[in-house]
């Protein structure tokens, strides 16, 4: 019965441990070329994943845990239409929103310079922010709520 637990606990942890794992892997990865280029790009590294985290994936993670509740609710009553509608509003909402946080990354290299950061570390953040804006902020706002609702049919376990 212990071990039989244990292996079910094993069977649900060890996929979110991986997966923790690798997301940090990645981020120790960057950081550790950024810091083999310079100690200003180090800097300007750091600073622009600490920005977008806080501009981007924490917002728009926030609100796309809202439709959780909703699609749980629609998937336990079987309205698979409401569930379809929840995650296109969702997604809409989040492109929409990726529209003011990159115009925020945009004038990123303005908004630190006011803020009394170097000029190098404010192009070394602006220049990743850029690179980022495309294809970093849509992806985010089009995976964060597939992931979800995904879970929610218990084909996808974060």
């Amino acid at each position: 019965s212990v071990v039989q637990e244990l292996r079910q606990l094993g069977a649900i942890g060890c996929p979110m441990i991986c997966l923790g794992l690798l997301l940090y892997g990645r981020m120790v990865t960057s950081m550790y070329f950024l810091g083999r280029l310079g100690e200003l790009e180090l800097a300007g590294g750091s600073l622009a994943i600490g920005l977008a985290n806080i501009t981007s994936n924490s917002v728009l993670s926030g609100l796309a845990l809202g439709m959780e509740p909703i699609c749980g609710q629609a998937f336990g009553a079987k309205k698979w239409h409401l569930m379809g509608l929840a995650l296109q509003r969702t997604i809409l909402l989040l492109l929409c929103l990726c529209l003011p946080i990159g115009v925020l990354w945009l004038n990123m290299h303005g908004i630190l310079l006011w803020f009394g950061q170097d000029q190098g570390l404010s192009d070394m953040v602006s220049t990743r922010d850029r690179q980022r804006f495309g294809f970093g902020l849509a992806g985010l706002a089009l995976t964060k709520p597939n992931r979800l609702s995904l879970n929610q049919f218990g084909g996808f376990q974060t």
